[in-house]
């Protein structure tokens, strides 16, 4: 938003942003991938984030392993752009949406968008049972001072 004052000052309103992303649309069933969460906001603003530790559910049948703040740049006139990371898993092969993650920013609520995250089924061939083949026992490798003494 461009307002203008006087004869050639302008002056840019700027306002809270939240902004949501994904990093991969589809997973295969059991690995993880990163939602980053970032929140453009006034330097000294207090924010109340989604915190999952309890939980652990970010939707039913999405898992979040890990949340960390990863990034905090200080933009023009005070404003800080901070960036949150949500490592998230899922065993429930279907496509799941994720709702918007609210943040309250100085007391008021700002949502992020709307996502979706794909989980696919690993196809396995049961026609073939003898081809799998049962966990191997630990080696015991020959030890040669020879080769460790220069």
């Amino acid at each position: 938003m461009l307002l203008w004052i006087g004869t050639a000052d302008c002056v840019y309103a700027q306002k809270v942003q939240v902004d949501e992303r994904i990093d991969s649309m589809e997973i295969l069933l059991g690995d993880q991938c990163h939602l980053y969460l970032t929140v453009t906001a006034k330097e000294k603003s207090t924010l109340l984030l989604p915190d999952f530790t309890d939980s652990r559910l970010i939707t039913p049948g999405i898992e979040v392993l890990e949340q960390a703040m990863v990034d905090s740049v200080m933009l023009d006139d005070g404003w800080l752009r901070t960036t949150y990371e949500y490592t998230l898993t899922s065993f429930e092969p279907k496509l799941h949406y994720i709702a918007p993650l609210s943040v309250i920013v100085d007391g008021k609520k700002d949502m992020g968008h709307k996502l979706a995250l794909k989980v696919l089924d690993v196809p396995v061939d049961t026609t073939k049972m003898d081809q799998f083949y049962p966990a191997k026992d630990v080696q015991t490798n020959p030890f040669l001072w020879d080769e460790w003494i220069p």
